[in-house]
């Protein structure tokens, strides 16, 4: 059966994820833009037919990526976190717990906009992100390698978290 977008609010809120998830099901706009890194993936919900393919019959779609590419995934039976790539949903990265999506999050944040390190922490203080301090101490000492390098060296770091 298709997941609807009121049992993916209630796996948020079971979660226990910071309020501003859950602000994302109910305010279009979101404080510092945030709408813009994740949102409801809305697409799923208003066409159930078109969930098999990622959710695979069991996975809860919690949040997209603000465009859609990605939607984050919660799996129930080992209560991990997937995130799938839409035009390839073979594509997926796996976190072991919140916190690890949260440090590629604020990893996509930091990459992605013009935030001063006192902005990033207002925004980790939002998702309640427990290691802002270390995740920019990566993303500084990562400034010399090339992407492929730094692609790797990011899995392993958010690994750690």
């Amino acid at each position: 059966m298709p997941v609807t977008r009121q049992e993916a609010l209630n796996t948020l809120e079971k979660l226990g994820v910071a309020p501003i998830f859950v602000q994302s099901y109910f305010d279009e706009r979101l404080p510092k833009n945030l709408d813009l890194f994740f949102r409801p993936p809305e697409e799923l919900f208003n066409a159930p037919d078109t969930q098999q393919p990622y959710t695979e019959g069991r996975l809860i779609p919690l949040l997209d990526n603000g465009n859609f590419a990605f939607v984050l995934f919660y799996d129930p039976e080992d209560e991990g976190l997937i995130r799938k790539y839409i035009e390839h949903p073979e594509d997926e990265v796996r976190y072991s717990n919140w916190q690890q999506y949260l440090a590629d999050l604020m990893i996509e944040i930091a990459e992605n906009c013009d935030a001063d390190d006192s902005e990033l922490i207002e925004i980790a203080a939002l998702l309640e992100f427990r290691h802002l301090e270390v995740t920019l101490a990566f993303l500084n000492s990562q400034s010399k390698s090339t992407y492929e390098q730094y692609e790797s060296n990011k899995d392993k770091f958010i690994a750690t978290i």
